[in-house]
């Protein structure tokens, strides 16, 4: 027996299928990802943070993977080759946390970096519930065979994919509905409708030079500058390298409670003060 769909159930079945579909595209996450927690361990060796928190409409989401291209400033890197560790221990992720790879492009000056790859196949159901409370997607430690400039790093996300050399573009992948239907940015024939921040830009297919700017809260110079001081106060210096011991000599002369140092001159301070800032000196001593 054959029936007929009147034009009042076309109809409607055409409504349910649209509001089916804007549900599964309601799903799409906002998320912020950025730079943070910078450090300079010696000359050779600096660490930065990956952190993702929900923001805008979402309050959470289901993230199953991570994949970032990180660009960094070559005068920062200095001429040195580039050696990568992703600090698995570190990562807040839900376990394996990193089971992908870490790579430097030294063509493009690129950091590839992938976390949780493993674990977008369907078989798996592994997920980390990201709120608007960031968590640490991973700890980046370069290591550089020549001291890192006194410069910036300026780590920015990359946009754009490319293949020869391998660059990544930054991308999340997330659950929308148990474990059966994940999907990420560049999901295939299916645009992202939520908002993507980038050390706080709003990501455009439309971005001029296909990265992120950098995060200026914590683009501070990574490298370790050390003063050498050695002064003399006029007046004191005897020759050879030394100085009369004039407040040892004051000391004892006033019966002071010692222990005396029988080498001291004076006291001196020495104030070190930014070129942007003559007011205020950030170290002393």
């Amino acid at each position: 027996m054959k029936y007929k769909l009147s034009r009042k159930l076309t109809f409607l079945l055409s409504a349910l299928f649209v509001v089916i579909s804007t549900s599964i595209y309601a799903q799409d996450p906002s998320f912020s990802i950025y730079i943070d927690n910078p450090q300079g361990i010696g000359k050779k060796v600096f660490e930065f943070d990956v952190m993702v928190k929900a923001s805008g409409p979402s309050s959470s989401f289901e993230l199953r993977t991570f994949q970032g291209g990180i660009w960094v400033s070559p005068s920062y890197v200095n001429g040195g080759a580039i050696s990568l560790q992703n600090v698995t221990a570190e990562s807040e992720m839900t376990s394996p946390k990193h089971n992908g790879s870490i790579q430097w492009n030294a063509t493009d000056n690129f950091i590839n970096l992938t976390a949780n790859i493993g674990v977008k196949t369907l078989s798996s159901c592994i997920s980390t519930n990201v709120t608007t409370a960031p968590i640490r997607v991973a700890r980046v430690r370069i290591t550089n065979t020549a001291d890192f400039g006194c410069t910036t790093p300026d780590l920015k996300f990359n946009y754009v994919q490319n293949g020869s050399p391998l660059r990544f573009r930054t991308s999340v992948s997330w659950r929308a509905s148990g474990c059966n239907l994940n999907y990420d940015m560049y999901y295939p024939n299916r645009p992202y409708t939520g908002s993507a921040l980038f050390n706080g830009e709003l990501y455009s297919t439309l971005d001029g030079d296909g990265k992120s700017p950098v995060n200026p809260d914590v683009n501070d110079p990574g490298c370790q500058a050390v003063l050498n001081l050695k002064a003399y106060l006029e007046g004191f210096y005897i020759g050879g390298g030394m100085m009369a011991s004039t407040l040892y000599d004051l000391e004892q002369g006033a019966v002071l409670a010692g222990p005396y140092d029988p080498t001291a001159t004076d006291s001196i301070l020495v104030e070190l003060y930014d070129l942007g800032n003559t007011s205020v000196p950030f170290a002393s001593t």
